[in-house]
Parts: C-alpha cells; sequence; structure tokens
C-alpha cells in the first residue's frame, strides 16, 4: 500500500509545482501593480503641487507689474497737474498742490 500511495503522490506533486509557480507569479505581478498605482498617485499630488505653484507664481508676477504700472501712471498724471497747476497759474496757497492734496 505505500508503494500505491507514494506512486500516486509523485504525480499529484509533480501537478502542484506549475500551480504553486502560477500562483507566485500572480502574487507578485499584484504586488508590483499596487506599487506603481501608489507611485502614480504620489507622482500626480507632486505635479498638482508643482502645476498649482507655477501659476502662483504667474499671478504674483502679474500683480507685481500690474501694481509697477498703476504706480507709473499716478506719477504721470501727477506730473501732468502739476503741469497744467504751473501753466494756468497755479493755485490758491490754502489748496496746495494735487499731490498735497491726495496725501
Amino acid at each position: 500500500m505505500n508503494v500505491e500511495i507514494l506512486a500516486l503522490l509523485i504525480p499529484i506533486t509533480a501537478l502542484c509545482i506549475p500551480i504553486v509557480a502560477i500562483l507566485t507569479v500572480h502574487q507578485r505581478k499584484m504586488a508590483e501593480m499596487r506599487v506603481q498605482l501608489e507611485r502614480d498617485r504620489v507622482g500626480t499630488g507632486s505635479e498638482d503641487v508643482r502645476k498649482l505653484r507655477e501659476e502662483f507664481q504667474t499671478l504674483r508676477e502679474g500683480l507685481t507689474a500690474h501694481a509697477m504700472s498703476v504706480d507709473e501712471n499716478l506719477k504721470t498724471l501727477a506730473a501732468r497737474v502739476a503741469h497744467l497747476e504751473h501753466k494756468v497759474g497755479g493755485t490758491s496757497d490754502s489748496e496746495g498742490t494735487l499731490e498735497q492734496r491726495l496725501r
């Protein structure tokens, strides 16, 4: 009987080896997919943060340029008004210049 059981177990064991190999390969592929998914998720978050920082920097530069433009326009306008006041003959001492009145 021992020989008969041994004769039966040898082919069963031989057939189990490929099944175990297939299951091991499947588990490894699933682990690789999980790792890749996590990398993609982390990479996407970093990419989003980078894009937001770039957009914020662009907005900051635009705001600075706009503020400088407004400041230049105010200076030009003040110079024109001062020139007109001088040309017309000035204002009374109680009114002062436009620049003084704006302060």
